[in-house]
């Protein structure tokens, strides 16, 4: 495109950030100071119209250091936890073309119109008032960690059938979906494909391998052209060496969204109405591989539900023959039969990948019971559906229930 249709481009539709960006390449080639006074202004423009991505994506490609601090501190003000807390909706303004014919022969003279077009933003910019839209981890973020956040993420673009996350791999890191979609799969035990979801941008995908080092349980696999931002380990590294208040308030946002998740989702909190008192009193529990959760006997922990990995439920009779009765996955929950009973533990639970558990103590349990009736009741319920479950498998297998040895789990298996 000519210097001349660029600028045109631009005239004729001022609030299209596409036309300004192809103005400010083109002048960059000819003038780099006018062209980097358009970048900026291209970039200010799109922050202020709810154009967070391509704001992100041109600071970071074209803007200096110093351009990038004032606009990741505008982004932070208008995208960030310290928006006002009165911000409304407003409509993007909308002006009439600008009138530039008969355009200038000259080449400086074009120039020249081409700057005034590009970084003259009167009657285009939001004010500072106006609710944007919510961007996953950055609109929780306070200024400084958002600042630093924004300036440290790494650009990574993908097309069709690229694979993102891989089921089964280890590597810590976390993707901000910009542009485009993924598909969710998964490779079952038994040789089983499934797909599981289909996600657009904006999403976040891969929050869990900052909590947990245990595998990945799901591939994620572009579905087209696309962009993301990347979290990598060792970006947290730098982060948690030179500024922890970002990895702390990183950590917290995604702790906060999978609780939330598994409190929408879960069998257990379906017709629970009461979702915020049971946020405030909830943990989130990192678990290492082959660890057991709570012992056989042991005083009631608690209610646990499984955010990420699986939950293996064994018992063990006076002989010390020990039987799985339950392998448990994300959603789940346990320990409902000693919170409710207050008797002991009648089972051990352990991890043996390791993985992620939502966590509500015996104490806070007693201390919300009365406020949250519904939890009582559901946890009652599924006390009495594992009740009979437990003792149909006893009965399947008569008298010979109890000799079972772990060694012979494998046959067991086969059976449940």
């Amino acid at each position: 495109m000519s210097l001349a249709n660029a600028i045109l481009a631009v005239a004729q539709n001022p609030t299209s950030v596409q036309h300004r960006v192809t103005l400010a390449a083109i002048v960059q080639s000819f003038h780099p100071t006018f062209g980097s006074a358009i970048w900026g202004a291209t970039t200010r423009f799109a922050v202020s119209r709810g154009q967070f991505f391509p704001a992100l994506l041109l600071a970071h490609k074209y803007l200096d250091e110093q351009t990038q601090l004032k606009i990741f501190s505008e982004m932070a003000v208008r995208y960030g936890a310290d928006q006002a807390e009165n911000a409304a909706y407003i409509p993007p303004p909308m002006v009439p073309a600008i009138d530039v014919e008969p355009l200038p022969t000259a080449h400086d003279a074009l120039l020249k119109l081409a700057h005034r077009i590009g970084t003259s933003l009167d009657g285009l910019l939001l004010p500072e008032h106006a609710r944007m839209p919510e961007i996953p981890i950055f609109h929780e973020l306070p200024a400084v960690e958002f600042v630093t956040l924004a300036g440290a993420l790494q650009e990574v673009t993908f097309g069709e059938g690229d694979i993102l996350l891989q089921q089964g791999d280890t590597e810590q890191s976390i993707y901000l979906l910009a542009y485009g979609s993924v598909k969710v799969t998964k490779t079952r035990p038994d040789g089983t494909f499934v797909e599981l979801a289909e996600v657009s941008a904006p999403a976040i995908m891969g929050e869990m391998s900052l909590l947990t080092d245990v595998p990945r349980r799901a591939t994620v696999t572009a579905m087209g052209t696309g962009m993301a931002w990347k979290i990598g380990a060792r970006l947290m590294g730098v982060l948690n060496r030179e500024h922890p208040k970002v990895v702390e308030h990183l950590l917290g946002i995604i702790k906060k969204r999978l609780l939330t998740n598994v409190i929408r989702s879960s069998r257990v909190f379906n017709d629970v109405e009461e979702h915020e008192i049971l946020l405030q009193h909830f943990d989130v529990m990192t678990v290492k591989a082959d660890t057991e959760v709570f012992a056989q006997g042991a005083p009631p922990p608690g209610l646990f539900v499984i955010l990420h990995g699986e939950a293996e439920v064994w018992t063990e009779d006076e002989e010390e023959a020990r039987v799985r009765v339950a392998t448990l996955n994300e959603g789940d929950a346990f320990g409902e039969f000693s919170l409710l009973t207050e008797q002991p533990t009648t089972a051990s639970v352990w991890m043996p990948d390791g993985g992620v558990l939502l966590h509500l103590p015996a104490q806070r349990f007693q201390q919300i019971r009365g406020a949250v009736p519904t939890l009582d009741e559901e946890l009652t319920a599924m006390m009495d559906v594992r009740r009979g479950e437990l003792q149909a498998i006893a009965y399947s297998f008569g008298d010979g229930f109890e000799g079972f040895t772990i060694e012979e789990v494998t046959e067991l298996d086969s059976l449940l």
